[in-house]
């Protein structure tokens, strides 16, 4: 299991959308874009898929 997979879980168990996660992220001080989340939450053979770190 991946970053992204367990990403992808928490934002399905919890209902999280795309701003919602950049605010959780932003709470943490971490800085991220809709573009960086949403390639993150594509599955690995999709095109704009982004690993994780």
């Amino acid at each position: 299991m991946t970053n992204n997979d367990v990403l992808r879980r928490v934002r399905y168990i919890f209902d999280l959308n795309d701003s919602t996660t950049i605010e959780i992220f932003s709470l943490a001080d971490f800085t991220v874009t809709e573009e960086q989340v949403s390639a993150w939450t594509k599955k690995r053979r999709r095109r704009y898929f982004s690993e994780a770190q």
